[in-house]
């Protein structure tokens, strides 16, 4: 009985055994890619613009598929051995090779100015390599793309065509013009030389230049622009003023307003894409109130909070505009 639990007992042993081992098997021979693999690569070329005029520029775009395993701008793992034939439409050729290409992504970029009428075809080869880096001699590779060592990478080709015209074609516009006329939020991109009557306040109002260290607090904006006639589009009161009225005061027409002179009223206010951000004032203190936004052309409030709502004011103390 004894006996045949033992048998038993082994045989399951034994199996356990082989199936750790085949699995080690397996997995040691998928890291290290025995027998060596062979990879298929395809190749890619764009031309633009096409068509162009004879005389002017444009720009050629090679690669292969994707950026070579582990390359990265501290080793020198790169793609090698791109060849580009141009044929001309009266069937002259030129070629251009290159024997690494330096990009990490692949990529080989040249401009090309065309010479006579017509269209031009061009041919992109890529002659394949093998992949020779490992963790030994390429600090930083992962076991990953170590594993690679060995494997053939396939070359590839592609061809395409584009024209060359006898008129030159339009300069590219870098943008549209600036508005004549009312323009609202968000501008279309465009739209880029907008930026110069569209600009942000993102903090303190500090003049900002070589020597603004010289400079104490100013309303100087170096950005945007304002209308060249004075004017007020909107109001928005933030504390009340003026004329007490009646005849029981000293002084018959005595005027009066909240807090001291030097006391700020409107401090720190911030301009983020044409929403105006500020704190209202609270008593004779420049803060303390709630924060407002507020649409900055048409004075509409978009909202507001009780910045002290936890027992501690929360307002921030600059923008930032994230990219």
């Amino acid at each position: 009985m004894m006996q045949t639990f033992f048998k038993k007992t082994m045989a399951i042993f034994a199996i356990l055994i082989m199936t750790i081992s085949m699995s080690a098997v397996l997995i040691q021979t998928a890291n290290a890619h025995t027998p060596p693999w062979t990879i298929v690569s395809y190749a890619y070329i764009v031309v633009a613009p096409n068509p162009i005029g004879v005389g002017q520029s444009t720009a050629i775009n090679l690669w292969v598929d994707t950026p070579m395993l582990g390359a990265t701008i501290t080793n020198n793992i790169r793609r090698t051995d791109y060849t580009l034939t141009i044929t001309k439409p009266d069937g002259q050729t030129e070629t251009k090779h290159w024997d690494v290409i330096q990009d990490t992504t692949s990529v080989q970029y040249l401009q090309y100015t065309p010479d006579q009428v017509g269209n031009y075809t061009l041919k992109f080869d890529y002659g394949g390599q093998k992949y020779i880096w490992n963790t030994a001699n390429t600090p930083g590779l992962s076991s990953a793309n170590a594993a690679y060592e060995n494997d053939t990478i396939l070359g590839a080709s592609k061809t395409t065509t584009f024209e060359a015209l006898a008129e030159p074609i339009p300069a590219a516009i870098g943008s549209y013009p600036l508005p004549a006329e009312y323009w609202t939020r968000p501008i279309e991109g465009q739209n880029t030389y907008w930026y110069s009557i569209s600009s942000n306040w993102l903090g303190a109002p500090y003049n900002i230049g070589a020597n603004a260290g010289n400079h104490g607090p100013g309303g100087h904006q170096d950005d945007g622009v304002a209308p060249n006639s004075a004017h007020i589009m909107w109001s928005k009161p933030i504390q009340y003023g003026g004329l007490v009225g009646g005849n029981g005061t000293a002084v018959p027409g005595e005027m009066y307003y909240s807090g001291l002179s030097y006391n700020g009223r409107f401090a720190n206010p911030l301009v983020l894409h044409g929403i105006l951000y500020y704190q209202e004032p609270w008593g004779n203190s420049a803060s303390g109130g709630d924060y407002v936004a507020v649409n900055i052309q048409t004075g509409k409030e978009v909202w507001r909070i009780n910045a002290s709502a936890t027992g501690v004011s929360l307002v921030p103390s600059f923008g930032y505009l994230y990219s």
